[in-house]
């Protein structure tokens, strides 16, 4: 199988001082002019638009994003500011607006981002008062339901969902878990209603579970998954089968001028995958490489 990389190297100078605020929503053109800031996240008092979130474009033509915490949901002070939220930008204007707030006692708090099904409504997962609760949201109604997915515990130790739901090539939802002190991380699988949860053993149990970011569904079927740390300690991809949960193939692309530590991948339509890395790449003398664009060419059929 071939594979090739493009890199397109970014470079950082300084960093943080203080408190750096939670975000900003912003626009660019695609070829990186017209840099514009949408938004500035927590920017009202304690939190109330919320704290920012990945943004998932509907089929209404705007974008929806899920924020973990803030909003105006009370039941989660005084350790956080608000319980999270669900958001809309409007593309053609660039307004935002906070659709819905969380509560952690009533439907759940401090979701782990929005999934798109095909009807254009929502699913996630939220933190509740006895477990985790899986939601489904439709936009522009405004309805909002959530039923209790209850996640086993081994041995005592719980176990939690560990990031956002991807649909599977059968239409159930998936996600990675882990297990409280314990090393590693594996796939798991729920239907759209909540039920038939089915943990699948776990595919990595190197030190830190390999720290994978997001599962993606490749057009050749099965999930591809970015882990910012893997066998290397600079990341890699792996290949995992949405039947068992194992792995098929890892990937070692990273390291030097390709950048290290990667981040979520997306698949174009023809096929390549992109993404970024936090650390590494190609900078000017006297100047810190601060991340990497990349690009992925691992023989997948165009989408």
């Amino acid at each position: 199988m071939a594979k090739s990389m493009v890199r397109l190297s970014l470079a950082g100078v300084g960093g943080c001082n203080g408190y750096c605020g939670s975000g900003v929503l912003y626009r660019v053109n695609t070829n990186g002019s017209g840099f514009q800031v949408l938004h500035k996240f927590c920017s009202l008092a304690n939190c109330a638009d919320g704290g920012g979130g990945a943004l998932v474009p509907d089929t209404d033509g705007n974008l929806y994003g899920a924020s973990f915490t803030g909003g105006t949901g009370t039941s989660c002070a005084p350790y956080y500011q608000g319980c999270g939220t669900i958001f809309r930008v409007t593309p053609s204007t660039g307004a935002y607006e906070g659709v819905f707030n969380f509560n952690f006692t009533t439907v759940g708090a401090f979701p782990l981002g929005l999934t798109l099904a095909s009807d254009g409504t929502f699913y996630g997962l939220a933190s509740g008062t006895n477990g985790q609760e899986l939601f489904h949201f439709t936009p522009g109604r405004g309805i909002f339901h959530s039923v209790r997915v209850n996640f086993p515990s081994f041995n005592g130790l719980p176990s939690h969902p560990a990031g956002p739901l991807v649909f599977g090539p059968n239409g159930n939802l998936y996600g990675l878990y882990v297990i409280y002190a314990h090393q590693g991380e594996g796939l798991f699988e729920v239907h759209p209603d909540g039920s038939n949860l089915n943990l699948f053993p776990f595919y990595t149990t190197t030190p830190g579970g390999g720290s994978p970011d997001g599962l993606l569904l490749a057009s050749d079927g099965n999930f591809w998954v970015a882990e910012s740390n893997g066998k290397t300690g600079y990341g890699d991809i792996v290949t995992l089968s949405p039947l068992n949960g194992t792995v098929i193939q890892t990937l070692t692309p990273f390291g030097g001028s390709a950048g290290v530590y990667p981040a979520e991948i997306i698949q174009a339509k023809d096929g390549t995958l992109w993404g970024t890395t936090s650390l590494g790449g190609q900078a000017p003398a006297n100047h810190f490489a601060d991340g990497t664009v990349v690009n992925l060419n691992a023989g997948l059929p165009p989408r």
